[in-house]
């Protein structure tokens, strides 16, 4: 039996099967495993000659690929299908957050107001504006009568007309308009006319807007 086994390990070793082969093909003829490491070298040393690489090994060595491990189509068109989700999902993903940034920057960072000071009445044509912003008639005739009150004070202050209107915090829709010797203040009625008041001492409805600076009429 031993004897018919070297045989079969020596014909095998002859045509160059490498020591994994010759086991395999040992229990193939039913032989078994058994001393067959023992008899594999003795057979190589009688035949002097080299133990065989194995095919994987020797390509792995050479920097070559077995069949097997060359990428079949259907992986390769796995591979293809998960990269444009990939990208389809940076592309999302990117869109989400440069909208997302878009509509978020404003709410962060207000809008500077504007320096442009507000000066009513002392614009090259005076405003005829008849919104009187939800405030009663009675509430907006206070208004002009305090505003013309906080302008005599400043005036007084100061000891000129001067940029009055400019100094007193003059609030929408109360307007002031002024000249070197006169100052006058006005706002818009629900009627569509004006209730106007003037250092001149006149205080008042008028059907429009001062005309002249500082004069209610």
């Amino acid at each position: 039996m031993e004897e018919e086994k070297k045989a079969f390990v020596k014909t095998l070793l002859q045509e160059g099967a490498t020591r994994l082969a010759v086991k395999s093909a040992c229990i193939g003829q039913g032989y078994g495993t058994a001393g067959i490491d023992d008899i594999y070298s003795g057979v190589l040393s009688e035949l002097g000659i080299s133990e065989p690489k194995d095919v994987t090994t020797a390509l792995q060595a050479t920097g070559e690929r077995t069949l097997s491990s060359e990428p079949t189509h259907s992986q390769i068109k796995k591979k293809r299908s998960q990269f444009l989700v990939f990208c389809a999902l940076v592309l999302v993903c990117g869109g989400v957050v440069f909208f997302g940034m878009k509509e978020l920057i404003p709410l962060l960072i207000p809008e500077a107001p504007s320096e442009e000071p507000i000066v009513w009445g002392e614009k090259d044509a005076i405003k005829t504006n008849t919104d009187t912003l939800g405030f009663s008639d009675g509430v907006l005739e206070t208004k002009v009568v305090s505003t013309l009150a906080s302008a005599d004070v400043q005036a007084g202050r100061m000891g000129s007309l001067d940029g009055v209107c400019k100094d007193i915090s003059v609030v929408p829709p109360v307007q002031c308009t002024q000249s070197a010797t006169s100052l006058a203040v006005f706002a818009p009625l629900s009627t569509g006319s004006f209730y106007c008041t003037d250092k001149a001492g006149f205080s008042g409805t008028v059907p429009n807007p001062p005309t002249i600076a500082g004069k209610c009429k």
